[in-house]
Formats: C-alpha cells, structure tokens, sequence
C-alpha cells in the first residue's frame, strides 16, 4: 500500500513540475518571439537608414562634381 501511496506521490510531484515547465517554455517562446519581431524590425530601419545615408552620399558626391 504503500509503494502504490509513493508512486501516486511521484506522480503528482512530476506533474506539478511538468506544469511548471510547460509554463516556463510558454514564456520563454514568448519572449524569444518578441526578440526576433524586434529585431526584424531594427534590422528593416538599419537596412532604411543604410540606404538613406548612401542616398545622402550620392547626391553630396554629385554636387561635389557638379561644383568642381
């Protein structure tokens, strides 16, 4: 009686960790979903003011040659 009162304990314990654990991968997928949609979105500006300093490049280098 009471191996079976000992597994039924072990049971409810590694369920209760099982819970814990399922809730800390939902958090941390959550968090790791919210990194990457940041960071996309640093890496489209990055990516937007990369191209607008060369656009401010080539125009200050065509007015460079034009005054010249």
């Amino acid at each position: 009686m009471s191996y079976i009162f000992k597994i039924l304990s072990e049971h409810a314990e590694l369920t209760g960790k099982n819970v814990i654990l399922n809730w800390q991968i939902e958090q941390y997928e959550s968090l790791i979903n919210e990194l990457m949609a940041y960071l996309c979105q640093e890496d489209v500006l990055g990516r937007q003011y990369v191209s607008r300093y060369n656009n401010l490049l080539r125009i200050r280098r065509e007015r460079e040659k034009n005054d010249k």
